[in-house]
């Protein structure tokens, strides 16, 4: 149930009313008098109907609201007013004339009429069942919807002398976040693979190759996620003159169609041979496949080739250095 469809139900059923002759919505400056002009009279093309106010009068002042993931509160201050009969002139203590004050009872008559009212509009909202009947002034059933009120009576003079009664309504309506609904485009990247880490000894370093990935034809932006264990059967220490002595594991793409072979990216890690070494990391990157539709993306510890990214010759490989101790490889499209 939306906001507009609250509101409309007040103003159904205060249409429906057989007593209550106007409904209003809005902040409390805009309530509506008898001559919103503030002059003496209906003068010039003004329309009678937006200068004068009919009784009683419904006015409906919206609050603040809350919202949980289940339910909205919707609070609304709910004036329900009359005129009260004018009961001649007399001289105030400031020597000026004013209007007097209509007798105690006549004022505690408007205020229970109206409090009666406010009954009247409450006991259709809550309990009224029958919202898709076409005579129905429940436009909208509000179902299990909890309310809670407090009552207050007052009079007060504008350029009519009103009483009433106002109720202070606490709405709640059952109405869970929904994801679903909102148009929203999905900004989460789309989970192509996963790559289990499992346990795996003995890879050799300089190309222990743990797995491959088919890059897909059209051009698209990915991103890969790493958390896995690894574990070391031989000290990798000194592996290579600086910055390649220590062992890395590598990401890399086939060289086709681009010269020479990319690599995505270089995780190392110091040497241990008594702990495991937790690898982690990720990296975004745009590629394509052309025919004969045969890249690939490469995963793998050290490098492959007779050459390092920056020229310097590859050592020779180290056979049973390493194992994967549990974790995984996860690839996206992001766009």
């Amino acid at each position: 149930m939306t906001y507009q469809e609250i509101v409309d139900n007040f103003k159904g059923i205060c249409d429906a009313h057989e007593i209550i002759r106007e409904f209003g919505y809005g902040a409390i400056s805009d309530i509506k008098t008898m001559n919103v002009d503030a002059t003496n009279s209906i003068v010039g093309t003004t329309d009678y109907a937006e200068t004068q106010t009919l009784y009683p009068y419904v006015y409906l002042v919206p609050q603040q609201s809350t919202r949980t993931s289940q339910a909205i509160t919707y609070r609304f201050n709910m004036i329900v007013m009359d005129t009260i009969l004018d009961n001649g002139l007399e001289l105030t203590r400031f020597n000026q004339i004013d209007q007097k004050d209509p007798p105690y009872g006549t004022t505690l008559e408007v205020q229970s009429s109206c409090q009666q009212y406010v009954d009247d509009i409450l006991a259709q909202l809550r309990l009224g069942r029958s919202g898709t009947s076409v005579t129905s002034p429940l436009r909208h059933p509000l179902l299990d919807a909890q309310l809670s009120v407090n009552l207050t009576p007052f009079k007060e003079r504008f350029q009519d002398t009103v009483a009433g009664m106002t109720a202070t309504i606490e709405l709640e309506v059952a109405q869970p976040l929904n994801l679903c609904i909102a148009p929203i485009k999905d900004q989460l990247p789309e989970l192509l693979d996963t790559i289990q880490a499992n346990y795996v000894d003995n890879y050799e370093y300089n190309y222990g190759q743990m797995a491959t990935w088919d890059i897909p034809k059209a051009t698209a932006t990915y991103k890969i996620e790493w958390n896995f264990r690894v574990s070391q059967n031989v000290p990798l220490v000194d592996i290579d003159a600086a910055p390649y002595q220590n062992p890395r594991f590598t990401i890399f793409e086939d060289s086709e169609p681009f010269e020479p072979s990319q690599y995505l990216v270089e995780q190392p890690w110091i040497s241990n041979e008594t702990e495991d070494i937790i690898l982690r990391g990720e990296v975004t990157f745009t590629t394509r496949d052309d025919d004969p539709d045969d890249r690939r993306v490469f995963f793998g510890f050290g490098y492959l080739g007779a050459t390092y990214p920056n020229g310097d010759p590859v050592s020779d490989e180290i056979e049973d250095a390493i194992n994967t101790r549990g974790g995984s490889i996860r690839i996206y499209k992001v766009n």
